[in-house]
């Protein structure tokens, strides 16, 4: 069964994918033109007038960068991230709440309808996102749609089901894959920017005798910032260590609550899942206090 969230988690996820990949892209765009203008400024001409274009596209690269770090000022991409973030992740956990019937008076249909909208409400109240952020990513007025109500009136047994496969085993295997992905990517990153800082060294060595014209020190020492400054935006050893402790809580919860199958139990489970995942989500709270 495909599980169709409420419209504005839907919208505030996209919201999100979007104001990450502007982020993500002018820091990449801003980082590599950091590095270009290092190595062209280490050009020294012969002729005097190739000195002069030296110089005025060191002139252009650095005010495209400053109009990089300005859009990034004025857009706040990261902001926006974070709190559409925050907003889609703890409306996506409510919603489990309801069709699970966890919510209080969970077994009347019309009362758990009520105490999810209250938890809506409230979940906005505490991250608030400019509206005109999500309005571009309307995909409906849905606050609780037919496949949420279709969940809600299964058998517990069923639910259980669903639950174990769609909530837990999901995000275990998400937090999995996530945590190997910044693990494989720590290592290569750091050898690479230790090359690139040996050679700048080797080369400043040669440098002394003027065995070489073209002075990349710069440029070089520009790569070896940008690669540093890469490692802290994607915060790779961070991020797999959070991944990986989640992962092994669920996995403990999962293990623990295997043979849940009636409504308190079921109550349990899902308490202590929803409060695993929040825990990591957190850090998206913190970013944006």
């Amino acid at each position: 069964m495909e599980i169709i969230f409420p419209s504005i988690y839907r919208s505030s996820d996209l919201a999100s994918r979007f104001a990450q990949i502007c982020f993500v892209r002018l820091n990449i765009a801003q980082l590599l033109l950091i590095v270009l203008t290092g190595f062209i400024s280490g050009i020294t001409p012969i002729e005097s007038g190739h000195i002069q274009c030296v110089a005025t596209v060191v002139a252009i690269l650095l005010l495209i960068v400053l109009a990089v770090n300005y859009a990034l000022r004025i857009g706040k991409f990261d902001d926006r991230w974070f709190q559409c973030r925050a907003l889609a992740e703890n409306i996506k956990s409510a919603s489990w709440f309801y069709m699970t019937g966890m919510l209080p008076n969970g077994l009347d249909i019309q009362a758990s309808r009520i105490a999810l909208i209250d938890q809506i409400d409230e979940i906005k109240r505490q991250f608030p996102v400019d509206p005109k952020h999500l309005i571009k990513y309307n995909v409906g007025n849905e606050i609780i749609t037919s496949s949420m109500n279709a969940i809600w009136n299964l058998p517990i047994d069923q639910k259980i089901d669903i639950y174990r496969r769609e909530r837990l085993e999901n995000q275990i295997n998400w937090y999995t894959g996530k945590a190997r992905s910044n693990l494989s990517w720590e290592t290569p990153w750091f050898w690479s920017i230790f090359v690139i800082e040996f050679i700048g060294v080797a080369y400043s060595a040669f440098q002394i005798w003027s065995l070489f014209t073209l002075n990349i020190v710069g440029g070089l020492s520009a790569l070896s910032a940008a690669g540093i400054a890469w490692i802290q935006l994607k915060r790779y050893s961070d991020l797999a260590n959070s991944y990986a402790v989640a992962r092994e809580d669920l996995i403990r919860i999962s293990e623990a609550r295997r043979g849940a199958s009636t409504q308190d139990e079921f109550k349990l489970m899902v308490s202590e899942v929803e409060a695993a995942i929040s825990r990591e989500h957190s850090m998206w709270k913190s970013r944006i206090n």
